[in-house]
């Protein structure tokens, strides 16, 4: 996702600058300047514009305007005198979170010096559906640890016509979370199993949405008819969900990701019965 700020700019390109408080940097092209906000307060832009920059702009905490260290900053000071304006902060849902205001500072070409900084956006309100998109991003480069495959028996051998089990973890103990920031909001984003195909190997897979138990509570069991070596894959299927972080309801992100698990090599043997003597008859 993209905030549109719409300035009078004709083009500009990457120039960053840091700040007391806060850092930035962007670029835009004809109209309109496309932000991307890779943490709190820090923009990027389009990093193959290559002309030079006439506008930079940051979001400014109007709470820092209270600070008497912040305000020794004339940029800072004159920031803050544009902040008294904006009145009353929106207030948010639950789900939400408030952003600092967004300013702008010009200049006529690249060797001029800055304007003074001025509000191109007053606080507002953002909340999950304006961060699906970036969401959705965020969980498919998400990395996620493949379910553990666990195979029993579970000495690499198995015996023919006989259950062979397998099984992964519990889907709630699954779950796997990493936290990030989009467009300078914290967020939680979560993947979850939600079906497993089993490979046997031998032509033969399986797709559940139960991710099996262990003897003597197993639930999925494969019998091979031959006696060879074969490899045993799981693929699992996840979906994604996130949240800003603080808030109780987690939002579903379209898609879903997969992982692979593989066993290690298990042989199929046959038992073979044999007549002997008592062992017990010693005693």
């Amino acid at each position: 996702m993209r905030v549109l700020v719409n300035l009078a700019v004709m083009s500009m390109a990457l120039l960053p600058m840091v700040l007391p408080l806060w850092s930035w940097d962007g670029s835009a092209e004809e109209k309109s300047i496309a932000i991307s906000v890779e943490r709190s307060s820090l923009y990027r832009a389009d990093p193959t514009s290559t002309a030079p920059a006439t506008s930079r702009y940051h979001r400014f905490p109007v709470f820092a305007c209270t600070n008497p260290e912040a305000q020794r900053s004339p940029e800072i000071a004159a920031t803050c005198a544009a902040a008294l304006t904006l009145g009353e902060l929106p207030e948010c849902t639950d789900d939400e979170i408030l952003l600092d205001p967004l300013f702008v500072s010009t200049r006529d070409n690249d060797t001029a010096p800055w304007s003074t900084w001025t509000l191109a956006s007053g606080p507002e309100c953002i909340g999950p559906a304006d961060l699906a998109d970036e969401a959705a991003r965020a969980f498919h480069e998400m990395q996620i640890q493949p379910a553990t495959l666990t195979v029993q028996p579970p000495n690499g051998w198995t015996i023919v016509h006989f259950d062979t089990i397998v099984h992964t973890e519990n889907p709630d103990e699954a779950a796997q979370e990493t936290t990030t920031e989009l467009l300078g909001t914290p967020v939680q984003i979560r993947a979850q199993p939600t079906e497993y195909t089993w490979d046997f190997g031998d032509g033969t897979t399986q797709t559940t949405t139960d991710p099996g138990k262990p003897y003597p509570d197993h639930t999925i069991t494969h019998q091979y008819t031959a006696l060879q070596t074969y490899t045993i894959t799981l693929t699992t299927q996840w979906t994604g969900q996130y949240r800003i972080t603080g808030a109780t309801t987690w939002t579903d992100v379209p898609g879903t990701a997969t992982t692979t698990s593989t066993s290690n090599p298990l042989d199929v043997l046959e038992l073979t019965p044999r007549l002997v003597t008592d062992p017990l008859a010693q005693y």
